[in-house]
């Protein structure tokens, strides 16, 4: 290893490994010059004699010694310098330079070499390398998008100059505290210099190199080498800055031309072109130069040549063109037309493009998305479904309820009607005519388990079954006019779910926000906690309009209870036994903001007794509904008042969630089996915690069966200004490659085997320049679209559909990015998205229509490779391809020419296949610039341009447009050479402990197929690894293999070490208002064998029946006792006390039975306590009825006498001759008890007391006594 030498004299020219750009060495054109770089340095480092962490300053070991800290920073070995500092992931590594700034007090020049790690992830955030501890700032730091930047004087100060961070760089920063101006040097050469700001620290600081003095994850920790760090108390002349970096850049150079030297000859050596044309003639002249030099030669000289080097061949590929080879058998991966498809959001009625009178889309709309071909559509959209609600946008329009936006709480934003609900995006999606695949986005921020399964159940089941049981909502979807299942496949579950910040404004976490541990909380679900919590309107969920109204029996309701799963035919009526939120946790609170503001009101059962003034509530546990009083029954709040609630509810986590959709989905297919159908639905679950995070949680906790992959949203960020519209289009394009392409390339590195990003939104955000709707971001579109195809997403959606036509945007984001401008006409509503629109695609929409008439047929994603990929001045590929094949063997080549100015030569070879005579059918969307735009004026001004061209070769010669989509269809079939084939086998090292498995299972295996081997423990064993020739090759049990060679796979497997099994044991009540259940002792956990008693108490009234675990009775006694072997949930049934019937006896007779009959009616042996009855007298001929009597008193003049039972009796039928004149005995008045009137039967007299009444009036008289 070379060892890198401390410079006190002048500067002076080694050869070394390393390669650089051109670029970084610009200057190198001039003659070296005899600078003395030691003037003013007071510290430098070059990382040789690093000693346990401390790192000496070559300059003068005496001071300034610097340390290493944190444990993601050490020295790396056998660098291009020799050791070198090195930054590995993590946000604590730093190197500290003890008190060597004071900005006040001193001028500075730092300067430093770099190579960046750009496997990094960086978010589209800035990087620090160097910071001052204290009340400094930062001194240096690369941003987002490659430029130098300083905070020293509290001003950002940017670099005019990019840097490529692929390559080793130099960089040096100077500071003058006189005139408080930066300059920055890159590579030598002197950027620029600019005013730093006034806020000027006077403190004396350390230098930390590598780390913000606030450790965290924005700005980003350095990742990757630093080496020769040197610190200078003056201001270096630009003389001295290109003297720093000459010492170390010449050693680099000589192998740069060497690298050049060789692609030189490798490209002579093809004999594209006629030795006799000029630019092969200047490559050879070149290349006979070039070969003059040694690493001893002038670097001037070296740059010179490596200028002229790069320029020949420059030339000499300019004359051949862009060579592009297709290859029909190499076969990369399938492709659906649902592949490439749109996000699509219901609010607003599809933002202006649904008619919510008609309840159908408009159909200059639907002409437009009809032309763009969208294979699949995502629905209801991106932050505005977190709080969706299928269950609430189904039925009839007027019966459905408002739904809340992701970010409810933005001023002046309300209730959303859900017009363009689940029904309409179906029946929408599913024409014969548009036929786009639904991919549904759950709303998490209100869902559940059970309501995620009823989703499936609606859009899957046939009708007529019930998989779910309850409510069947197969057959709902069918009265909603779609009989046959939607077979919907891919689901997300929530969407930007791992966004903090404020809740209803900024953040995405909704109920998690009330978890100690949000991430935990998406992932395995949990009680989350709310503490005076505003209450909400059911159907508005700002906090302005949730305030009282002042009118009487007012509802509001808790934000994040659980959904209730509902009942009834049409699955409208709430389940009673539900709870919502947890019981015992709720308080309510009025008044207004603040400490002190407001007042707890009292949580009771039940108004009927409360006063006028009570500060009382009911608490509806079903649906998580507050409810306040009429102002007789219950105080009512006063107008403009908060209502404040704290309450603690389970939720569901993701796991939950897409068990019970995957469970369901099972249970559909069984029931097509039974059925004899051959229909098979299928459930793809996708998680929106786009972190890494999530994906180690699902490992660790053996979940990975519960997700298919992870929802990215690659956006690139804002490409700045566009008042330079060619440096938006560069930046746009540099972020295209280095955020929007690479941020998922990270993520594919991170996801398990099998796993597979699924992007649902991506393009350049947060911009609102017009350039968003120019061509300028339709070839960012092409650009990054066929490489999120070659990364596995199996639906790739870009943001959004539609939006309005403006200059500005919303919470969501800017409305320019849609691809379909909906621009408002007169007397539309772009609060509501009702009244008239009219609509225009933007270049981008014309991406789309290419794509779907084109690479969207094929079947098969082919090979395509170039020859050689030109390097554009701001970083990145001029051009990029894909290719697909359609079963009938027809290819579909796409082009992308990102050169914003210069068109390109180009050739397409198909290798195996000779073109001459062919004719092919070629589409360029092109624009006459990259600014172009449509409009309504001009709704075409950018379209597609369809011609033919016949190949009068072997090749297809074709020229792409600068700033440029292009695709080529060559209908013919191509046959294509038989492949190699191989053998591929697995098996396991023990076969007790483990078995494995091969898909697909064949004989033999074409070379480059894909092959999956699955390895399975068995009870009391767990999964090793792989191996191939007992060298590892995977630790995943999943493990997907190219084939290239015949190859024996073995799965290894060992024995667990024991763990100890650990269950939950809860207690519910079948009715609250019953009695109460409990388990003791009372815990989150319990030991597998562990004893435990659920106890169950009565309330007064009601008495309990038994214990029952899943429907089935398990004990009836109040205390039951068990042993724990399995997560159990207890509920303790109770029913209200019966009082035992009272029965007596009623006889009747005559005075003389000569005179009379008598009779009860009903007659019975025995009666029940407030029974009906009458008794009836009916004299003989000769006499006539006179009354009744009980214990000799009168109690009725009527015949038929009817009386309430209410206790034993005997009464008595009085009867007389008709020829006697009958002189009753006139009773004292006490003694009567009888019944007068013209109604022809008595009224209800009771016995008991002897009640009397005469026609309406009823009198109680005294017994008399005897």
């Amino acid at each position: 290893m070379k060892k890198k030498m401390w410079r006190t004299g002048l500067c002076g020219l080694t050869a070394c490994s390393m390669l650089f750009t051109m670029p970084a060495l610009a200057w190198a054109a001039d003659e070296p010059q005899n600078t003395n770089i030691d003037n003013g340095l007071i510290a430098y480092y070059d990382f040789e004699n690093v000693n346990e962490k401390k790192v000496p300053n070559v300059k003068d070991q005496s001071k300034y010694e610097g340390e290493l800290k944190g444990s993601n920073v050490s020295i790396a070995s056998d660098t291009i310098f020799g050791k070198s500092l090195k930054f590995t992931e993590g946000t604590e590594g730093t190197m500290e330079i003890p008190q060597i700034m004071n900005t006040s007090q001193n001028s500075y020049s730092i300067s430093l070499w770099f190579k960046y790690d750009t496997n990094t992830n960086r978010e589209g955030k800035n990087t620090v390398l160097l910071q001052q501890s204290g009340q400094g700032r930062t001194f240096l730091q690369f941003t987002k998008d490659n430029k130098y930047a300083t905070y020293v004087n509290a001003t950002n100060v940017y670099s005019d100059k990019t840097v490529d961070l692929s390559q080793w760089q130099h960089v040096m920063a100077t500071y003058n505290k006189d005139t408080k101006k930066i300059a920055f040097y890159i590579n030598g050469e002197k950027d620029s210099e600019k005013d730093a700001g006034n806020q000027v620290v006077n403190e004396l600081t350390n230098l930390l190199i590598g780390r913000h003095k606030n450790a965290g994850n924005d700005p980003l920790s350095m990742r990757g080498l630093v080496d020769e760090i040197r610190v200078y108390d003056k201001v270096l002349t630009a003389e001295e800055a290109k003297a720093v970096y000459e010492s170390k850049a010449g050693a680099m150079l000589f192998p740069q031309l060497q690298e050049t030297l060789k692609e030189a000859k490798e490209l002579d050596a093809l004999g594209s072109l006629d030795t006799e044309a000029e630019e092969a003639k200047v490559l050879k002249e070149a290349i006979a130069e070039a070969e003059k030099l040694t690493a001893e030669s002038q670097l001037s000289e070296i740059s010179e040549t490596i200028k002229e080097l790069e320029e020949a061949m420059k030339n000499y590929r300019a004359a051949i063109g862009v060579v592009l080879t297709v290859s029909p058998t190499k076969e990369e991966r399938s492709i659906e037309k649902s592949t490439i498809g749109i996000n699509h959001r219901y609010a607003f009625n599809g933002y202006g493009s649904f008619d919510s009178t008609k309840m159908e889309m408009k159909e200059e709309f639907t002409d437009l998305y009809k032309e763009a071909g969208f294979g699949s559509i995502r629905y209801p959209g991106g932050t505005i479904s977190n709080l969706f609600r299928w269950k609430e946008s189904i039925g009839p329009k007027e019966e459905r309820v408002n739904q809340i936006h992701g970010f409810y709480n933005n001023p002046g934003q309300g209730g959303i009607a859900p017009n363009f609900g689940l029904t309409e995006v179906a029946d929408f999606a599913y024409r014969d005519d548009i036929q786009s695949e639904i991919v549904y986005v759950y709303g998490f921020g209100r869902g559940s388990a059970q309501d995620a399964a009823d989703l499936v159940e609606y859009l899957n089941a046939p009708a007529g079954s019930n998989p779910g049981g309850g409510v069947a909502w197969a057959d709902i979807r069918k009265e909603n006019g779609h009989a046959e299942p939607y077979n919907v496949r891919y689901f997300e579950i929530g969407n930007e779910n791992n966004q903090p910040g404020t809740d209803g404004t900024t953040s995405q976490q909704y109920w998690m926000i009330g978890t100690q541990d949000a991430e935990k909380a998406y992932v395995e679900g949990g009680v989350a906690s709310f503490t005076k919590q505003y209450a909400v309107k059911k159907d508005d969920w700002n906090k302005a309009a949730s305030v009282s109204d002042g009118t009487a029996n007012q509802v509001r309701y808790m934000r994040y209870a659980n959904p209730n799963p509902m009942t009834g035919k049409d699955g409208k009526t709430l389940v009673e036994n539900f709870e919502a939120v947890q019981k015992g946790s709720v308080e309510v609170w009025v008044g207004t903001d603040g400490e002190g503001n407001n007042h707890k009101w009292e949580v009771v059962e039940s108004l009927d007794n409360a006063g006028a003034n009570d500060q009382k509530v009911t608490i509806d546990y079903r649906d998580g509904s507050i409810h306040f009083g009429d102002g007789t029954h219950g105080k009512i709040p006063a107008k403009g008042q908060q209502i404040y609630v704290t309450y603690k509810v389970k939720r569901d986590g993701f796991v939950a969630v897409s068990k019970a959709m995957k469970d369901m989905t099972a249970e559909i297919n069984e029931i097509n089996a039974k059925s004899g159908s051959a229909e098979k639905a299928s459930c793809y679950v996708y998680s929106s915690w786009e972190t890494k995070g999530f994906i180690d949680k699902m490992a660790a906790g053996n979940w990975n069966d519960y997700y298919d992959g992870l929802t990215i949203h690659p956006y690139c960020g804002d490409p700045g200004a566009d008042q330079d519209k060619g440096a938006f289009y560069d930046s746009a394009m540099r972020l295209a490659e280095n955020v929007g392409i690479q941020k998922v390339k990270n993520y594919v590195n991170m996801l398990p085997q099998g796993k597979v990003p699924v992007i649902s939104e991506y393009g350049i955000f947060r911009s609102t320049s017009p350039l968003l709707r120019s061509q300028t971001h339709a070839v960012y579109i092409a650009k990054v679209l066929m490489e999120y195809v070659r990364l596995g997403s199996p639906y790739i959606q870009k943001h959004c559909l539609v939006d309005w036509y403006s200059s500005g945007a919303d919470s969501l984001g800017p409305t320019q990015q849609a691809v379909i401008q909906a621009v408002p006409q007169t007397g539309a509503n772009q609060g509501t998205g009702e009244g008239n629109f009219r609509f225009f695609s933007t270049p981008s929409a014309k991406v789309f229509e290419l794509f779907s008439n084109s690479f969207a047929k094929g079947t098969k994603v082919v090979g395509t490779e170039f020859e050689h990929v030109e390097t554009l001045a701001n970083g990145t590929k001029a051009y990029s391809a894909i290719a697909s094949k359609g079963d009938d063997g027809t290819l579909y080549v796409t082009v992308v020419n990102t050169d914003r100015e210069n068109d390109k030569k180009l050739r397409v070879k198909v290798e195996g296949v000779d073109l001459t005579g062919k004719t092919v059918e070629v589409q360029t969307l092109a624009g006459e610039s990259f600014v172009d735009e449509n409009s309504l004026a001009e709704p075409d001004k950018v379209t597609i341009e369809n011609s033919t061209v016949t190949a009068e070769g072997t090749d297809l010669e074709l020229t792409a447009k600068a700033h440029s989509v292009m695709s080529i269809t060559v209908k013919e079939k191509v046959d294509p050479p038989a492949p190699e084939t191989y053998t591929v086998t697995a098996k396991a090292n023990n076969n007790d402990m483990g078995t494995v498995t091969i898909d697909p299972v064949k004989d033999k295996y074409n070379a480059g197929e894909k092959v999956t081997a699955t390895a399975t423990a068995k009870e009391g064993y767990e999964f090793v690894n792989w191996t191939v020739d007992g060298q590892e090759v995977s630790t995943k049990t999943t493990y997907e293999l190219t084939v290239e060679k015949n190859t024996e796979l073995t799965a290894n497997f060992k024995a667990k070490a024991p763990v100890e099994e650990k269950f939950t044991v809860t207690a519910r009540v079948n009715d609250s208002k019953m009695g109460e259940a409990k388990i003791d002792p009372d815990k989150a956990e319990y030991v597998k064998g562990e004893k435990v008693k659920a106890i169950a108490t009565a309330k007064e009234g009601y008495e309990f029946v038994n214990w029952t675990v899943d429907g089935e009775a398990v004990s009836t006694e109040a205390t039951y006792e068990f042993t724990v072997d399995k997560n159990v949930e207890l509920t303790a049934n109770f029913k209200k006390t019966e009082k035992p019937v009272e029965k007596v006896t009623i006889t009747v007779k005559a005075n003389d039975s000569k005179m009379g009959t008598v009779k009860l009616d009903p007659a019975k042996e025995s009666y029940e306590n407030g029974e009906i009855v009458t008794a009836i007298a009916t004299a003989k001929e000769g006499y006539k009825f006179v009354n009744w009597t009980v214990a000799g008193k009168v109690v009725s003049d009527k015949a038929e006498y009817k009386f309430k039972v209410d206790r034993a009796a005997e009464l008595q039928a009085n009867f007389v001759k008709v020829s006697e004149d009958p002189k009753p005995e006139n009773p004292k008045d006490e003694d009567k008890a009888v019944q007068t009137g013209d109604n022809g039967v008595s009224p209800i007299i009771p016995l008991a007391g002897l009640m009397l009444a005469a026609g309406a009036a009823v009198v109680a008289l005294r017994k008399k006594e005897d």
